[in-house]
């Protein structure tokens, strides 16, 4: 699999697999995207596991963005490979332990904002 480049304006509403277009991974300020083609696969599963909206709280990260919001210097954002996401109706740790039975790296989950996000790449 690969890390693509995508552009917002052209490419937004295209989508990548099933459940997930383009856009759902944008940046605040930034016309092009970076994806990787195996996170996306993974948050398909997740989906298709859950059978349960996911949202994609932050995916690409630029790095003028990832630094505004205090993000680390060597965020796997950065190079489009990692996701925090809501899964509607599913608890953290489940989402957790699922990512984490795919092989999936960096699992975590935390509260923040309005509810429950999980975070892997």
């Amino acid at each position: 699999m690969a890390i693509k480049t995508y552009s917002l304006k052209v490419d937004g509403n295209r989508n990548l697999i099933d459940n997930f277009k383009v856009k759902e991974f944008s940046c605040p300020g930034s016309d092009a995207i970076l994806i990787d083609d195996a996170l996306v696969v993974a948050l398909q599963k997740v989906r298709d596991h859950f059978a349960q909206p996911v949202t994609i709280t932050s995916g690409y990260r630029a790095e003028a963005w990832n630094k505004k919001i205090g993000g680390s210097p060597s965020s796997q954002h950065l190079l489009g490979k990692a996701a925090d996401i809501v899964a509607q109706g599913v608890t953290p740790l489940a989402v957790a332990r699922y990512a984490e039975s795919m092989g999936m790296g960096g699992v975590g989950h935390y509260t923040a904002g309005q509810g429950n996000e999980y975070g892997f790449q």
